[in-house]
Formats: structure tokens, sequence, C-alpha cells
């Protein structure tokens, strides 16, 4: 098959950022097919532009396998109108592809995947034009996520147009794959036939990982986030989580890493600021290709989930399983049916948005021996080799992609 994978923020394994797509598409490449990889030249992570000095519109790359297909779009600091800009260049970039000239292999089919909406409408289009199967990657709901997330009303006119334009895409797919474990239920209520979705999270490419990740059981323990420092993500609470443990009994036996970038991630400098935290460090984003060997240096890892409604279709986010392949706990706040540290006994959980609570974990964690917490991060790998080895992920979207051409 010849494949079109359009995903607005993919970016390459030299980068920072989230993985998923190039991982699919190489794994779909090793396999015999011709993968496009249509991505934005800025990156939202990182908020850089992979190519600072092009003066091109269009730029093309081979990585292991992968073609990949650069659209230059405008630069953004936080998520205003300047990000709602290069989504709709990017947009209008895409439907233009045809027009880049023979540089592109005719697709057989063409997937397009959330986060935002025109993306997939895009990629719809561009099947359209050339009579072949569109298939649906949802990887966040919208508009669900920034009504419960952003706060926008539901009554907005942009949450109420998002609402038509997600019910177009999803109705209009051929296959749709879901990053969500209970997204299904989401689309059923949209009107999508659940035969047609199939679940895929996120996964690891363990070709990725460092030859030992034996965590270094030092106090003072390094705890250690590495993703987006966005809203959805609450960092704050970790913050004041670290406050409360460094006027405690537990002084100087933790030490806080936060590695990333994001639009929160100032006010989180300054928050640690105020508070006289010593023992909080901030690092700037890691290429995916480096990302293990920085995890290997964490005796835990830790996150935040929101307490939002929207989790109840589950969660996926990438840092889970990175953080799980590494072989380390991992104390997380969360409350969703779907959690994986507690189903796999692979970390603690506590209440999210809490302060005391997370507190309360950390401190349950230096209460275990270095085995116990060995056993628990043994556990999370086991997990993610058995089920989200991106070698295994990518012969389900091979599946699906070959049920959408034959339909």
């Amino acid at each position: 098959m010849n494949v079109w994978f359009i995903n607005h923020y993919a970016t390459s394994p030299y980068s920072a950022g989230g993985n998923r797509p190039f991982s699919l598409c190489k794994e779909l490449a090793a396999r015999g097919h011709q993968v496009v990889l249509i991505c934005c030249t800025f990156n939202h992570q990182t908020r850089l532009d992979e190519f600072p000095d092009k003066t091109w519109t269009y730029g093309t790359q081979d990585i292991d396998g992968v073609r990949f297909v650069w659209i230059d779009g405008p630069a953004y600091e936080v998520n205003d109108l300047h990000r709602v800009q290069n989504m709709i260049t990017f947009t209008r970039r895409v439907l233009r592809l045809a027009d880049t000239g023979g540089r592109l292999p005719r697709p057989d089919v063409v997937l397009g995947s959330s986060p935002h909406l025109l993306t997939p409408w895009a990629a719809a289009r561009v099947a359209d034009a050339y009579g072949v199967p569109y298939v649906l990657e949802v990887r966040d709901i919208w508009p669900a996520s920034i009504v419960d997330i952003h706060g926008m009303h539901r009554a907005n006119p942009v949450v109420v147009g998002l609402a038509q334009l997600e019910r177009s895409v999803s109705t209009r797919a051929s296959q749709i794959v879901s990053v969500l474990p209970g997204g299904v239920d989401h689309l059923v209520e949209l009107g999508v036939d659940p035969d047609r979705v199939t679940w895929i999270p996120n996964g690891v490419d363990f070709t990725l990982m460092p030859p030992s990740t034996d965590a270094p059981g030092r106090e003072p323990l390094t705890l250690m986030y590495a993703g987006a420092h966005g809203l959805a993500n609450g960092l704050g609470v970790l913050v004041a989580a670290a406050a409360l443990l460094e006027a405690g009994d537990a002084r100087g036996r933790i030490r806080w890493v936060f590695i990333g970038n994001g639009p929160e991630k100032p006010a989180l400098i300054a928050q640690a600021e105020r508070l006289g935290l010593t023992n909080v460090a901030f690092e700037d984003t890691i290429a995916k290709s480096a990302i293990y060997t920085r995890l290997a240096d964490a005796d835990a890892f830790v996150a935040n989930v929101r307490d939002e409604a929207l989790y109840r279709f589950g969660v996926s986010l990438n840092k889970f399983f990175d953080y799980m392949a590494v072989a380390r706990p991992t104390i997380v706040g969360m409350d969703s049916p779907w959690n994986p540290f507690a189903s796999n006994g692979a970390g603690i959980t506590v209440r999210p948005d809490d302060p005391e609570a997370f507190a309360d974990g950390v401190l349950e964690l230096l209460a275990m021996s270095q085995t116990e917490r060995a056993e628990m991060g043994a556990r999370g790998r086991a997990f993610v080799q058995e089920g989200h080895d991106f070698h295994v992920l990518g012969e389900k979207l091979e599946q699906v992609l070959q049920r959408a051409t034959e339909q």
C-alpha cells in the first residue's frame, strides 16, 4: 500500500515530542509499504521550527524508510490565535499537496490524525480527491477537551462548530483508530458503527532503550516528569507537593526534575521560586532518540492527570509507556477507569489535583525498599513489552488500513 499519514504535530526521532506517528510509519515501511508522513515544521512541544533557515513551503526528508513531507507553518508561543493561524495554514497547505508535483506516490489510503479536527477534515478531502478511503485516528477528543480542560462553554459557537465537524469526520471515515481505550463509547454516541473502531494505544520503540535501566537507588531519590508543560498536565500540583515534602520529614530526601516545555513552564518555574524550593530542577526537552537514557537516571516518575469528566474514556499518554519501559514505578494523580499503574501494580495512585495526597504517595514510595520499587518497575516493563511495543501496534494499524482499502 501507499499510505499518506497526516499528523500536524508529528516529529522526527531527532526531535522532542510524541513519536507515535513516526514509530507507526516506520513499522509500516518495514512491512513493505510506501509511507508518507505529512507534518508541520513548527514543533508544538518545543515551540521551535525544525528548519529555521528554510526557504521552502514543502520539504521532504527520508528517515528509516519513511518519507517525511514537512509543511511550513507560522510560529506561536501559547495557545492563542497564533496557534489557530498555524492550524489553518497547515490545513490549507495539506489541501494543496496534490499541486506539489510528482514527488509523492499516489495514495491508496489516507489517514488523518487529531487532536484538532481540521487535519482529519483535510485528510478526508485529500482522500476524496484521489478516490481512496480515509481513516481517522482519534488521539484526543475535541471539542470535549477544550470544554473540560480550558473551560469553554458548550454553547460557544466555536465549540458548536467543532462538535459538528467532529461528527462529520467521524461518520465519514472508513475505519477509525482510537488511542483511548474507551474511545469507542464516545464514537458510538456520534453515530459510528463500533465495528469500524480499533483501539491502538500509544507505545514504545524498544530499539531506543539503553543497555541498562537499573535505578540509581541512592538518596535523594530522583522523581522525574518528562512531557508537556501545559494546562492539562496539572504540574502545579507536583510543585506544591514538593514544597510540602521539603517542609516536612522528607526534607533532603527527594529531588524533582521536570523535563520538557510548554506554555505553563514559566509559571511553574515562578511557583518553585516563590516557594523557595531548592529541590526542584527544570530542564529542556530531549529528543526521542535520547530520552530513555535520561529517563534511566530517575528512581521513579510522577504525573498528574487532572480530574476531568473527559477521562472517563481512558488515558493513553505517551509518557506513561515511556516511564514503564525503563522499569520504574510511577506516582500518578489519576481518577480514570483505565489506569495501567493500578491494574498492573506498577505504581502508586493518589487523588488527582491534590498536593497533600501526592505528598503522601511520595512518602509511601520512600517507605519502600529498593527491591519493592524494582518489582513495581518490572511489572510495568512487562506490561508495555507485551501489548505496547510499536512492532505489535504497527501490525494492528496495517490490518486497519487493509480493511479500509478492501471496503
